[in-house]
């Protein structure tokens, strides 16, 4: 599945995906969220196991057309709703809804100005959340190793202290009580592919061992020069490009291409139970 800040952070809450649930199928379909088939639970056993793909109910009938799953054995044709094929699946509110929470989450709305939004209960709300999470938890625990020669890797620290993100991080010391360090890298033009960390310092040392852990020789790494990062980067023995942290990590559409790391800081820290500004 696609990172959800990749797919989210290019649409508009206008958007027909948020709009009506033939929409949101559309989206969930394209975007990989939706699988376009499942195995048959009947027809497991068979010596050539069928599957069910999306098919049409009541086509010439507006009111009772809908989208399921229906297996392709003609002498079965079991029927399955589409939120089988779903993660969110087990949320019981329409899809478009589903689509409006998760925008919601990624945008840090208010948790009322979300549950207005989308029209859902708050029990239902935070149930997203924490599949939401769930989610990309699960995508982090799979990363290993990005860049490569010749690839960019842009990669920054975050800090987090008593449940707040610093928003300025480079001022911040490693000696403050209860901060925790996040540095993470993303692959220029890929948001699928970047990495994260929690280390207990920024010092060149550590931030050298992170990077042989998780970039591959010969990638060029970009930053926005914090003392630690050009030795960390030569003893590394790869390229190292300094840019404005607010004019360097922005793509000419306007969106900040390290907004990743910090929406994944976000994640761990809620894992921990408490509320992050």
């Amino acid at each position: 599945m696609k990172s959800l800040e990749e797919t989210f952070t290019s649409l508009d809450i206008y958007d027909e995906c948020f709009r009506s649930k033939e929409g949101a199928i559309i989206f969930l379909l394209d975007h990989g969220f939706l699988r376009p088939s499942i195995p048959c639970d009947r027809c497991l056993n068979l010596t050539h196991p069928y599957v069910m793909t999306i098919s049409t109910t009541h086509p010439s009938n507006p009111a009772k057309k809908k989208k399921i799953y229906r297996c392709r054995n003609k002498s079965c044709r079991s029927k399955a709703s589409l939120k089988k094929g779903f993660r969110f699946g087990i949320v019981s509110v329409d899809y478009n809804k589903i689509l409006r929470a998760v925008y919601c989450w990624i945008y840090n709305f208010h948790i009322y100005q979300a549950i207005d939004l989308c029209k859902i209960s708050k029990n239902i709300y935070l149930k997203i959340k924490d599949l939401i999470m769930e989610t990309i938890g699960e995508q982090i625990e799979e990363m290993n190793m990005i860049g490569g020669e010749g690839i960019k890797v842009q990669f920054e620290e975050t800090a987090i202290c008593n449940g707040v993100i610093i928003s300025d991080s480079s001022n911040a010391y490693d000696e403050i009580p209860g901060i925790t360090w996040i540095i993470g890298g993303v692959v220029e033009g890929n948001f699928r592919e970047f990495v994260l960390e929690i280390l207990p310092n920024r010092k060149a040392s550590t931030i050298e061992d992170f990077m042989r852990r998780r970039f591959h020789p010969g990638t060029i790494c970009i930053t926005d020069g914090y003392p630690s990062y050009p030795l960390a980067v030569r003893n590394f023995g790869s390229e190292h490009y300094v840019v404005n942290h607010s004019q360097g990590f922005i793509t000419s559409d306007g969106v900040h291409t390290l907004t990743t790391l910090k929406l994944c800081g976000l994640i761990l820290k809620q894992s921990t139970g408490r509320d992050v500004d």
